[in-house]
């Protein structure tokens, strides 16, 4: 047998020996690994978290002074695998003009686009941290979807005005980067007034990471959650995102220990 050849066994012999080591090793010693890779998880978790909690009270505490456009998506809804289609009726089929509605709140399908009970006293809840916080509020405008405009008349009072273009993807036959630019440039015109943000009700599936020139880390706004969106320079800036509205609303309560 060639020189070549006992290498190869050696060689293979030698892997072999090498993982049955590691996995001997591996299944003695689980306890003991799982407990370590766990504490650093937990370490690294723990700095997230951390690093979350502040940016999220110097956030909570910047929007109080105005000047940005305060993203909220829609407070719980029902899940309703065909809320797609419904959406196309209650913006499509009416004749209210073009960013009109049907009120599906008076409609058959109500239970399919509209806020849910828990949503209902969700957006209610909101309107009392909002005013309590003294968060100045300016325009107001939302998605002519019902769920959206429930949001911005239990939470901030009424809204100014309705955009169809401000429903989330998938309700209409349309280019997606047409659509991207259509946002970003509707986004970077809005107008916003003195010492006041100006307010957008809408979906999670509106804003996508592509249409901004800089973003934060945390993308995704859960229900009731907002984005902080600022205008630099003609550049399109998520300076934030409150995932959950109950981010924003701890920062204004301190537990006092006596």
């Amino acid at each position: 047998m060639k020189l070549k050849n006992y290498f190869k066994i050696i060689l293979s012999l030698f892997i072999f020996i090498s993982g049955l080591t590691s996995t001997y090793y591996l299944t003695a010693n689980r306890r003991e690994i799982k407990k370590n890779f766990g504490k650093v998880n937990q370490r690294l978790f723990s700095k997230i978290k951390i690093k979350q909690i502040g940016d999220d009270k110097f956030w909570a505490k910047e929007i109080l002074n105005g000047g940005y456009i305060l993203f909220f998506r829609h407070a719980e809804r029902n899940k309703w695998s065909s809320v797609k289609m419904f959406d196309a009726i209650e913006v499509g089929l009416h004749n209210n003009g073009k960013n009109g509605t049907r009120f599906a709140e008076n409609e058959y399908f109500k239970d399919a686009v509209c806020l849910n009970k828990k949503g209902e006293v969700q957006a209610q809840g909101m309107r009392e941290i909002i005013e309590f916080s003294n968060l100045p509020i300016g325009n107001i405008i939302s998605s002519p979807s019902c769920r959206a405009r429930q949001t911005a008349e239990l939470a901030f009072g009424k809204y100014d005005t309705l955009n169809k273009n401000l429903l989330f993807s998938g309700v209409f036959s349309e280019k997606e980067n047409e659509r991207q630019k259509f946002l970003k440039d509707y986004l970077l015109n809005l107008s916003i007034k003195e010492g006041t943000n100006t307010i957008i009700t809408a979906h999670n599936g509106v804003i996508s990471d592509e249409i901004f020139d800089q973003i934060d880390k945390m993308t995704k706004i859960g229900e009731g959650g907002f984005a902080v969106i600022s205008n630099k320079d003609n550049k399109l800036i998520k300076e934030h995102t409150f995932y959950s509205f109950s981010n924003f609303t701890k920062i204004f309560f301190n537990r006092e220990f006596e």
